[in-house]
Formats: structure tokens, C-alpha cells, sequence
């Protein structure tokens, strides 16, 4: 093998992001981009269907807001949280339908980018990036089945279901209780633990990150990142409210602090690595200032290269919510600060009904 070659099978190795395609397309969220032409319309009718379970799930937690009103201020903010929840992730299954075709070239271009400028050098640490990369992302998925598997077993309806819903059929019995259960598995699985495979996939290209890729990320990203911080801004409070005011023993309040903190990591780690490439991108102009010391012999061309990049430098690559703000670790804490603003609020307002 020619060190050209092994050079491009570093850079493939480091930015595969199969282990996440795989699961997404096997749920039928987005097809792998490899995946065989002639499954397009099977792939669509099981997306369809998915979409379809977890849009009736939407409408039963809508109708029992709208049936119970605000009269029990706790039934109301969860069945809110969780309406939210679902209502954002269809939102999301509409944004990736329209944008497969950009996902796709996001998940070849991430390998195809490196590999045109990659040196024998760079490999190791390209390489440790990617193994980082994949651990975080996968401890963050399995946090995620986690969050789930306890919010599953941990009942809140008078059923004994984990969601409050509003269904056409008797839920007390066994066959009746065996199916619901099944069904607000099928949507947790779907709607909590694949957000966060998705929210992973979109992430690895932050850590291995050019401008190329930037460009495609904001397309790609901005305005459903606006639409997913404003829904977690808003379940956050419900659920400071939840854990606060509601949770009557260990187990609710670690059923609702489960909701909380996987609500929080979705937009987590999106400001983490949004604030790492902001700083990574910083530290370029000044890794160029430093060379320009050690270069007096250099030819101008080189010297005229540097000062173009320093000069692009100047503006560094960043992931905003929609163009309204950038994802940073800022932007996190502002979100939970407003979310416990309006906590508070909230609070006061049970107080004084009471």
C-alpha cells in the first residue's frame, strides 16, 4: 500500500460515520447513502408509518391538554413537555426528508475533504480526533437508551403507563395495557434515542471540521437548531417545574430528571462542539501569525497564502441557531438561565393559585 493510499484510508477510518448511518436508516429516518436505489419506496412507506404512529401519539397528548385544560397544572406541563417533544421531532423527520440529499454529501464529503490535504503526519491525530469523536457520541446514545428504558418502567398514568394519553380503547386490561406499552415504546425509542443518534451524526463533522463542511453544517442545521432550542428552552422549564413542584418520591423525580437532562444534552452537545470549532478556528490565525516569523525566505506566493488565511481568519467558523446566535457554551447557559426565568415564573404562579 502507497502512503497516499494509507493516507485515504486514515482519513475514511477516522470520519466513517456508518455506526450511525446504519441505525438511521434502519429505523427509517434517512437512508444510507449507499444504501440500494430500487428501496426508495419501501424506505418512504416505513418512514410514513413510523411518522405516522408518532404524529397519533401528538394528537392524543394534544387532546388530553386540550381536554384537562390547565385545572391540574402537573398534567398539564408533562402532557406540554412531552407534546412538545413529539411535535418537534416530526418537525425534524420533515427537515431530514428535505435535506437527505444534503446529509448525504455531508457524510462522504467529511472523508473526502481530508484526504486532499492530508499528510503521513496528520494521520495519528486525525485518527485519535475520530476515536474521541466516536466514544463521546456513543455514550451520549447509550445515556440516551438509558433515559428511556427508565422514563418506559417508571408508570404516571393512573394505567400504569409512562405517558399520560388519551386512547379509543380500555388501557386497564392486559391485552389493552401489553399493546399501549408497546406503542409509547415504539415512540420513546423512536422519537428520544434516534434524536440523539441523529444529533451524533451531525456532530462528528464539528469535530472533524473545514470550511466546507461549515458551510454545509449551517445549511443544513441553522434553522432546525433554532426550532430544537426553543422547544428545549421550553421543556427544560416544564421539567424544573416537574421535579420542583410535582415529583412525589425518588422515582418520579428521577423519571422527570431523566426528561430534563436528555432534553438538555440534545442541545448540549451541539454548543460544545459549535464552541470548539469557534475556538479551533481562532487558534488558525494565530498558528499563521506565528509561521509568518519563520518564513522571511519563502517564496511571496506562500507569504501571500498565509495573510489570506489569516485574513479569513479573522471571521471563525461557527454553527448558529437560525442566524440568531451562535452554538457555544454561552448560548447553553443563556438557554437554561431563560428556561429557569420562566421556571420561576411558573412556580410563583402555582403559588399564588394555591
Amino acid at each position: 500500500m502507497t502512503a497516499a493510499e494509507a493516507t485515504v484510508g486514515a482519513a475514511e477510518a477516522a470520519s466513517d460515520l456508518g455506526y450511525l448511518l446504519a441505525p438511521l436508516h434502519w429505523t427509517a429516518i434517512m437512508r444510507h447513502p449507499r444504501s440500494v436505489a430500487g428501496s426508495a419506496l419501501l424506505f418512504r412507506l416505513c418512514t410514513l408509518v413510523l411518522a405516522a404512529i408518532s404524529l397519533s401519539f401528538f394528537c392524543s397528548e394534544i387532546a388530553v391538554v386540550c381536554r384537562q385544560g390547565t385545572a391540574d397544572l402537573d398534567v398539564f406541563t408533562l402532557t406540554l413537555s412531552v407534546s412538545d417533544t413529539t411535535g418537534t421531532w416530526l418537525v425534524r423527520l420533515v427537515h431530514i426528508a428535505i435535506r437527505e440529499h444534503d446529509f448525504h454529501r455531508l457524510a462522504l464529503q467529511v472523508g473526502q475533504d481530508f484526504a486532499e490535504f492530508l499528510s503521513a503526519d496528520d494521520v495519528p491525530v486525525l485518527l485519535d480526533q475520530g476515536r474521541a469523536a466516536r466514544r463521546f457520541t456513543l455514550t451520549y446514545i447509550w445515556f440516551g437508551i438509558a433515559a428511556s428504558a427508565y422514563w418506559l418502567v417508571s408508570p404516571v398514568s393512573p394505567e400504569g403507563l409512562p405517558f399520560i394519553l388519551a386512547l379509543p380503547y380500555d388501557a386497564t386490561t392486559p391485552l389493552g395495557y401489553a399493546v399501549s406499552w408497546l406503542y409509547c415504546t415504539i415512540v420513546t425509542v423512536h422519537v428520544v434515542v434516534m434524536t440523539m443518534v441523529f444529533d451524533a451524526f451531525n456532530c462528528v463533522p464539528l469535530v472533524l471540521c473545514v470550511d466546507r463542511n461549515a458551510d454545509l453544517l449551517e445549511r443544513c442545521l441553522g434553522g432546525m437548531l433554532l426550532g430544537q432550542s426553543l422547544s428545549i428552552g421550553a421543556v427544560a422549564c416544564f421539567q424544573m417545574f416537574q421535579v420542583a413542584m410535582s415529583a412525589d418520591g425518588l422515582q418520579q423525580i428521577g423519571k422527570f430528571g431523566c426528561y430534563l437532562f436528555a432534553m438538555l444534552a440534545e442541545l448540549f452537545i451541539y454548543c460544545w462542539f459549535g464552541d470548539d470549532l469557534i475556538t479551533e478556528s481562532e487558534n488558525l490565525a494565530l498558528a499563521a501569525y506565528d509561521a509568518v516569523t519563520s518564513l522571511q525566505g519563502c517564496p511571496l506566493s506562500i507569504k501571500k497564502s498565509l495573510l489570506l488565511m489569516m485574513h479569513r481568519a479573522q471571521r471563525p467558523l461557527r454553527i448558529t441557531a437560525g442566524g440568531f446566535f451562535p452554538l457555544s457554551r454561552e448560548s447553553f447557559v443563556a438557554v437554561v438561565n431563560v428556561s429557569y426565568s420562566f421556571f420561576a415564573i411558573l412556580r410563583n404562579f402555582k403559588d399564588e393559585k394555591v
